[in-house]
């Protein structure tokens, strides 16, 4: 009887062994997925902070954009104008 208990202290110890090795390898695990996690957010800030920088630097652009586009515009008055004026001084003239 003491051989079979002997024996089922021993397989006890070998599932108690087995059972800590798996722990050591999930808590490796975990601690090895944090690290990644911690990187991934890392990543995701530095990309946030360029998303930004070009939504900045687009609504610069179109806001400059627009503003070139509203010179264009005015200066082609202004030139639509200036024939105007000119094509009635030449009739005047001729008049």
């Amino acid at each position: 009887m003491q051989e079979n208990g002997q024996s089922r202290l021993q397989q006890v110890q070998k599932d108690v062994d087995d059972v800590k090795v798996i722990m050591l390898d999930n808590l490796n695990k975990a601690t090895e997925r944090e690290g990644k996690l911690g990187d991934l957010e890392d990543r995701a800030d530095v990309l946030l902070q360029e998303v930004k920088l070009v939504q900045k630097s687009r609504h610069f652009i179109f806001i400059s954009y627009g503003i070139l586009y509203v010179e264009y515009v005015l200066n082609s008055a202004d030139v639509l104008t200036y024939f105007h004026l000119e094509k009635q001084q030449s009739m005047s003239t001729l008049s």
